[in-house]
């Protein structure tokens, strides 16, 4: 099954095509083909060329299917409706296969073809051209909470105890395990949003990942950490007042039990990952 969804919340799904009323789709060229790389290469002085790092294109996809409405009529109105799908250029495209659903971000890359020419047979054809500028393909979203390491931990004397009274001891602390896990083939990295009273900020361990925000966090202004390499506090960059950031991603088939720590004051973060494919 495939759905195409635009900025303004018109879906597309098109999935069989047989029945009137279906949507079906006929092709969708580019989903499971590889990704080309780009480099920049320089000729040395002597044999052969200087390489840069290699990157990732954009993935080109198009998308044909054929459309069986009810009546005539019903098939112009289904074909204008086409015809102004992604009037703002870009949407979401989602693709169920195997039953995993794998979503790209897309854009239009040229004028959608949409033929009425066979509305007598209630019949509407369709084309789209589609190019993704980020080439990975995301599965729905894994979430987790983190407790700051240390919850549970203190010493506790209740002096004016009744029966036998007061025991001193140091509480038991509570243990913290929330794994994230990518099932994808191409690097995944997690997000964290950090929300508290931290005056002299947190530890984030992630892996052989490590990030110290060595800035205030308060509850009004939670502190977002992407593991690819920004830290962001209501939008704006605030990636200068690290004092450590070694950013690392999951790799494929990789599980990561991160940790979360704070030298004062109390909070949590909630992390989220999106399994990657390329």
């Amino acid at each position: 099954m495939v759905m195409l969804t635009d900025a303004e919340g018109l879906t597309l799904t098109a999935s069989g095509d047989s029945a009137v009323g279906d949507i079906g789709l006929l092709s969708l060229a580019g989903w499971l083909d590889g990704v080309g790389v780009s480099a920049h290469r320089v000729d040395r002085l002597g044999d052969g060329t200087l390489t840069a790092v290699s990157r990732r294109t954009g993935r080109t996809l198009t998308i044909t299917g054929r459309s069986r409405c009810a009546s005539a009529e019903a098939a112009i109105v289904h074909a204008r409706e086409l015809a102004g799908m992604l009037s703002s250029g870009v949407g979401t495209l989602s693709v169920t296969q195997a039953g995993e659903m794998l979503t790209s971000h897309v854009r239009l890359d040229g004028a959608p073809k949409v033929s009425d020419r066979w509305h007598m047979l209630r019949r509407v054809d369709w084309e789209f051209p589609l190019h993704a500028d980020d080439p990975h393909l995301y599965g729905p979203p894994q979430s987790a909470h983190l407790i700051q390491s240390g919850t549970g931990v203190g010493m506790r004397f209740p002096m004016f105890a009744e029966a036998d009274g007061g025991v001193m001891s140091f509480g038991t602390a509570v243990m913290q395990d929330a794994p994230l896990s990518n099932p994808g083939n191409a690097t995944a990295y997690p997000t964290y949003v950090v929300t508290g009273d931290l005056p002299s900020g947190f530890t984030l361990a992630q892996g052989d990942g490590l990030v110290r925000y060595d800035a205030s966090c308060t509850s009004d202004a939670p502190v977002t950490v992407d593991m690819s390499g920004s830290v962001t506090v209501c939008g704006l960059d605030r990636t200068w007042l690290c004092g450590v950031a070694r950013w690392a991603g999951v790799q494929p088939g990789e599980t990561v039990h991160p940790m979360f720590s704070a030298p004062q004051g109390g909070g949590w973060a909630e992390a989220t990952i999106y399994p990657t494919w390329i």
